[in-house]
């Protein structure tokens, strides 16, 4: 008995380097998580650029008003001191369109220099930016070439864990031993069985009692942790 459950000692050993990489593989996210911040990093980008384009038309539409108000200004102005104008009722309403024009001209002067300002501000949010998007798609990329690699490397080495398991399993003649083990696997969730260890199970370290230890060293049949309930096996030469 005690040999099968060397033997099977030795597939559970295959199967916590089966389960560590196949775990491994499952942790690979990082280049997910860098994707979406480079996604929110992006959107950031077109949104700075958006604002500073619609700051520079802005500046623009203002300063081809400007112009044009000028020019209306300057036609206006030469026609009332050119003495063009010689009706008091026309002389008004040319002098209150000057103040018209003039009180808009103000208006938009104020404004280009406010825009001005936005826009030195907005060419600053937008090269912060394509920093963060430029460093944060390099990240992702280098995550995503690494995580290619180690899934690759992980994945050939589960295709010979594997085969080692298949040649493990045949030293195993006790099928239902196999099938116990791979029950207790299951249900724990990581191991099958345990060896003792200073009178201690190796995987909840809890005590075995010495009627449990009288079983084992006779290796009379199969003994199982009273505690976590994995089988046992006593290494005794």
């Amino acid at each position: 008995m005690r040999d099968q459950l060397r033997a099977l000692y030795e597939l559970q050993a295959v199967d916590m380097k089966i389960t560590s990489a196949t775990s491994k593989i499952a942790s690979l996210t990082g280049s997910k998580e860098l994707r979406a911040k480079y996604s929110a990093a992006k959107l950031a980008l077109d949104k700075a650029d958006k604002a500073l384009a619609a700051y520079e038309a802005e500046v623009r539409d203002c300063e081809l008003q400007l112009k044009s108000i000028e020019e209306k200004r300057n036609n206006f102005q030469k026609r009332l001191y050119s003495g063009a104008i010689t009706n008091p009722k026309e002389l008004s309403s040319t002098e209150k369109e000057i103040e018209m024009l003039k009180a808009k001209q103000g208006e938009l002067d104020e404004r280009t220099l406010e825009l001005y300002d936005l826009v030195e501000k907005a060419k600053e949010k937008v090269e912060t930016s394509k920093n963060i998007t430029q460093t944060v798609e390099t990240q992702a990329r280098k995550a995503i070439k690494f995580e290619n690699t180690e899934k690759a490397r992980l994945e050939e080495e589960l295709v010979e864990l594997n085969k080692l398991r298949e040649a493990e399993m045949s030293n195993i003649t006790d099928k239902q031993l196999l099938s116990k083990y791979e029950a207790i696997r299951k249900h724990s969730g990581s191991t099958g069985m345990a060896r003792v260890v200073d009178g201690r199970c190796e995987g909840c370290h809890v005590a075995i009692t010495s009627y449990t230890i009288t079983n084992l060293i006779k290796d009379s049949q199969v003994e199982m942790c009273e505690n976590c309930g994995r089988i046992l096996l006593l290494d005794v030469e």
